[in-house]
């Protein structure tokens, strides 16, 4: 994390007020830029250095204000002086004086819904002089002013309705222009027009204080993208990872040291409560998808020089992080970040399940020196520059599968010879249920190619259930309890591998045989 406290930290005392103070006409500017962030994937830690002036407040303590955004969550805020002693820190909101871009967005949107409200009364006018001509009254009318009513009630509608038309789409255009910059301005701000407005009480403060503060602010974060070429001729895989990061805070982070961190830090004053313990019966539980927890870190994230450098994974056991240097991140827009670019070497092979269906994927197994924290993201496959697909990735450790989806030209058949039951033994004591199957392993292609055919390997789950296995050629088994062939086909060529299963069970037992052919 920030190492930026002095020893004397432990002298503040957060006081969390229950009624809000009179709002200050003192909230003028902006909310200092920060010198460094520490970004997570849904919120950011901000450390700030700011120099203010000490004034004397009405209870007769010195005391310096600073503001913060309107998504900063001020319970996080621990600050300190370089010189004097913090004595006690209130908050409350005040409304935001905004400047620069947000301001120029203010005045715009305001602009256009007064242009808004026109047309609106335009197009009522223009429905009251329609309705005005179309319920006219004619009753007493003679005939030849009937006519001349007719004539100029048709010329009259027809310019109404054409002059309606042309007021709707304008209404529709402007209502449209509304809603876009009123996102943008969302997007910029987190839709807030306050700000937090923080007095810190200092003791033995000069006439100006220079604070150190850091505090947790919402409405940021980042997601991690990954692009995965497979060059097979030459045998590689080029990994590149970037960062999409996002902030709303109505400022554009200046400069600040970047660092990307895959969990939040816990920054709570108070320990975890202690949960009750009681032991009984377990209820089943169901496998989930793995997602993005948040855990407390063990450890401190250093910080980046603040010249621009290329980026550093800094490993720290419980979780990753990333220095990217000096960066500028301006509010309301997504940016793309270069976090890592890599080039890994990798065996392929084809991997074909022939149970599950025919098709053969294109696989690469690179070679990782080093253990890789690579938390959950999009990613993109690619082959030889060719775009194959999207899917979720995410990586701890060093070994690792990459799918490169389907190839045509490589196929394997499962053909069901034979599934046969019955009783077995001298006095039919025993019942057993016997498959065979060949697969047809086939390479269409110019050139050989590697195979890993695999098949669930059958488990029995009782001590009286017997399972034998007869193969040619014999595969192995890996850790995951799956059967695997490995083989290499020539050019044009086919392999079959037979493959056949028996299990036997007492004749009385209830007997789940697992698979259907």
């Amino acid at each position: 994390m920030l190492n930026v406290l002095p020893r004397r930290m432990h002298h503040l005392a957060i006081v969390c007020l229950t009624v809000l103070l009179p709002v200050s006409v003192w909230a003028a500017g902006l909310p200092a830029m920060p010198e460094a962030v520490t970004l997570y994937p849904a919120r950011a830690l901000m450390e700030v250095r700011e120099s203010v002036p000490v004034t004397m407040g009405e209870d007769g303590r010195t005391a310096v204000r600073i503001l913060l955004p309107a998504q900063a969550d001020p319970t996080s805020l621990r600050l300190s002086a370089v010189t004097g002693t913090v004595a006690d820190v209130s908050w409350e909101r005040v409304p935001a004086v905004e400047q620069g871009a947000v301001e120029a967005m203010r005045k715009e949107l305001q602009g256009l819904r007064r242009s808004l409200a026109a047309a609106d009364g335009d197009l009522k006018t223009l429905d009251a002089r329609m309705a005005l001509w179309l319920n006219a009254s004619v009753h007493e009318a003679v005939a030849a002013e009937m006519e001349r009513l007719e004539a100029s009630m048709d010329k009259r509608l027809t310019a109404l309705t054409r002059a309606r038309y042309d007021m709707e789409l304008k209404q529709k255009g402007l209502a449209e222009e509304v809603r876009q910059l009123e996102e943008r301005l969302r997007a910029v701000t987190g839709g807030e027009a306050q700000f937090w407005q923080v007095r810190a009480v200092l003791q033995d403060a000069p006439a100006t204080a220079v604070l150190r503060y850091v505090y947790l602010l919402g409405g940021c974060g980042w997601q991690p993208a990954y692009r995965f070429e497979a060059l097979p001729g030459q045998k590689r895989v080029a990994f590149a990872f970037e960062a999409a990061v996002t902030q709303s805070s109505g400022m554009d982070w200046k400069n600040a040291r970047l660092t990307l961190a895959t969990l939040e830090r816990d920054i709570s004053l108070d320990p975890p409560r202690l949960p009750g313990w009681l032991v009984t019966e377990q209820a089943p539980v169901r496998k989930m998808a793995r997602g993005n927890g948040v855990m407390a870190l063990q450890a401190d994230v250093a910080m980046a020089p603040m010249a621009e450098v290329a980026p550093r994974k800094i490993e720290l056991g419980t979780y990753a992080a990333w220095e990217l240097g000096a960066r500028t991140v301006p509010a309301g827009r997504r940016i793309m970040l270069p976090v890592q670019s890599e080039s890994w070497s990798a065996e392929f092979s084809y991997t074909v399940r022939p149970s599950r269906d025919s098709k053969a994927y294109l696989t690469a197994r690179p070679a990782l020196a080093e253990p890789r924290e690579l938390p959950d993201g999009e990613a993109v496959f690619l082959v030889d520059g060719a775009l194959v697909g999207k899917r979720g990735f995410s990586l701890a450790g060093t070994e690792a599968t990459l799918f490169f989806g389907a190839d045509p030209q490589v196929t394997a058949t499962l053909r069901l010879l034979d599934k046969q039951s019955g009783n077995k033994g001298i006095i039919g004591r025993k019942q057993t249920m016997v498959w065979a199957w060949e697969m047809d392993v086939r390479n269409n292609r110019n050139h050989p190619v590697a195979i890993r055919v695999e098949d669930p390997a059958p488990q029995s789950g009782h001590e009286d259930i017997r399972v034998e296995l007869e193969s040619s050629p014999r595969p192995a088994e890996d850790k995951d309890h799956v059967l695997v062939w490995s083989l290499e086909l020539a050019p044009r060529s086919v392999e079959t591998i037979a493959h056949s299963v028996t299990v036997t069970a007492p004749k009385d037992m209830a007997v789940d045989f697992g698979r259907g052919r």
